[in-house]
């Protein structure tokens, strides 16, 4: 119940956050990646969101309430309403790899929010991702 106040469409990709015990990440067919503290309660209304971060390509936003809440970021990848297919964390846990149905391979330094790679296919979107296990 609580999801379709954060974002209506499906979830494409889950997984824990490398090194922590409770933080996970969420994309969408939206675009949007969303991170998630296992141990704080999502609102009973849709959250509202305040600008962050933002670069070629993404926009990182938090949620704007006078107590911490579900979810913690909105990352908003590629173009509106473009699809994320899929992410990974790098062997070191340092870096986030993430695929969209706008053909793009972008690479962020997690902790700090950055892109610090892009990639562009040559036929339609990336489905997949994965990193070889020396990163």
């Amino acid at each position: 119940f609580f999801q379709r106040l954060i974002d209506k469409t499906k979830v494409t990709c889950i997984h824990w956050v490398p090194n922590s015990s409770n933080m996970f990440l969420v994309s969408h067919a939206s675009g949007q990646l969303y991170v998630y503290n296992e141990e704080l309660v999502c609102g009973t209304t849709p959250p509202n969101y305040q600008p962050f971060k933002q670069g070629e390509g993404y926009a990182i936003h938090t949620c704007k309430t006078k107590s911490t809440r579900n979810p913690l970021y909105r990352w908003v990848i590629g173009n509106e309403g473009c699809c994320i297919n899929e992410f990974a964390f790098s062997p070191c846990g340092s870096n986030l790899a993430v695929v969209s149905q706008d053909g793009f391979l972008r690479v962020f330094h997690y902790d700090t929010m950055e892109l610090i790679g892009i990639a562009r296919s040559y036929f339609g979107g990336f489905l997949c991702v994965c990193w070889s296990p020396d990163g």
